[in-house]
Order: structure tokens, then sequence, then C-alpha cells
């Protein structure tokens, strides 16, 4: 349970470095909103994304890091963040953040449209994922 733990808390932090890099704005926003971006993959990785993703998607998510390793899961979750960012804008100016995230985005993300930023991520930041996890 420790190593899982530890894991997980590990992956959240990789995703806010990711995001960072990657989409500062988009970390601004959760800045401005109080809600940490690592702490919000972290409440994901609890439920299998079974609470936010339909169930296909879930079962990706699950999977991919099975198959292409454990830094895809991070990956991943970058690019659902990515996907949300309208969604995160909405609701940072709503005050509605922290709720918004703990509920289902429904069949609205498919990971299949985000295989070049996932690969691409992988590519650029398997150095640093190594690192973290």
């Amino acid at each position: 349970y420790q190593r899982r733990v530890h894991g997980a808390a590990a992956l959240g932090s990789l995703v806010e470095a990711l995001i960072q890099a990657e989409d500062p704005l988009l970390l601004h926003l959760f800045m401005t909103a109080g809600v940490s971006v690592a702490q919000t993959v972290v409440a994901w990785l609890r439920v299998r994304f079974l609470d936010v993703l339909d169930w296909s998607e879930a079962v990706l998510a699950l999977l991919l890091p099975l198959i292409a390793g454990p830094a895809f899961a991070a990956y991943h979750c970058v690019a659902l963040l990515i996907h949300l960012r309208p969604t995160v804008r909405r609701s940072v100016q709503t005050g509605t953040l922290a709720e918004r995230l703990r509920q289902p985005v429904g069949d609205q993300f498919q990971a299949a449209r985000y295989q070049p930023l996932l690969y691409r991520l992988h590519t650029t930041y398997s150095g640093l994922a190594n690192e973290l996890l």
C-alpha cells in the first residue's frame, strides 16, 4: 500500500511538472483556484478513473501503463487535463473547479485523439519520467 501511495504521489508530481512545461496557463488556472494538479491526479488514480471517464476510456487508462510503461499514466493524465482546459477555465470563473474535476467527463474524452501528444511527451520527457517514477 505504501508503495502504491508513493507511486501515485510521484505520478501526480510528474503530471504537474509536465503541465507546467507544456501548458503553464493551465497550471496557473489550477493555482488560481487553489486546486492541486497532483492531488487531482492522485484522486483520479484512487478511483481508477471510474468516476471521471467512461468505461472504455477508464480501461485504456489502466492498460496503457501496463503495456507502454508507467510514464504513460502521466502522459494520459496530461492529455485529459489539456482536454479539460475549457472546462477548467469556466470552473475557475465560477469557483467550482474542485467539484467539476470529480464529475464524469463522459464520452467526450478519447485518448486516441491525443496519441500524437502522448508520444511527443514520451519522446521529450521519458528521462524525467524515469527519474521520478
